[in-house]
């Protein structure tokens, strides 16, 4: 009986143990993916003359994120990395993904002016669409830089 209850609580430290590991590989993974998107769009600025991309108006949700894939697609960010690990775990295996957003982080709006996008260097380029790491929403800067809200709010 005490070798059953041991080996139950090991079991435990290690499925713990485990879930902690899983975490911090998808955070990574997230911030990789944000910064993908961030090299993408400065990519894009390059080629098109710092002008950022102008989404076109009243876009339904998924126009919306398969114009993003397709626009940013050739400059290195493919699908797979708009969406953040953690999201498609928790939220989009829920539903087999039918109903969930595909995007898992939000590009700024900037106008059509060349250079825009660098006139505020604490104006965040890419914003994941929750707090999916515990620490507050990732944000990626025009410097392709990244911190959370909470960082930046001074939490």
């Amino acid at each position: 009986m005490a070798a059953i209850l041991i080996v139950a609580i090991l079991v435990a430290l290690v499925m713990i143990s485990f879930q902690g590991l899983l975490d911090r590989s998808e955070a990574m993974r997230c911030g990789t993916n944000i910064r993908s998107i961030h090299s993408s769009l400065a990519n894009y600025l390059q080629d098109k003359d710092a002008i950022w991309p102008q989404e076109p108006e009243n876009l339904s949700q998924k126009a919306h994120e398969d114009w993003w894939f397709k626009t940013l697609e050739p400059y290195g960010a493919p699908e797979e990395v708009w969406q953040c690990p953690t999201i498609k775990r928790k939220i989009l295996s829920k539903d087999k993904g039918k109903n969930g957003p595909r995007l898992s982080y939000s590009p700024t709006s900037f106008d059509g002016r060349p250079g825009t996008a660098y006139r505020w260097s604490t104006q965040p380029w890419v914003i994941e669409i929750g707090n999916m790491h515990g620490a507050g929403a990732l944000i990626c800067f025009p410097d392709g830089s990244t911190k959370t809200t909470n960082e930046v709010m001074g939490y």
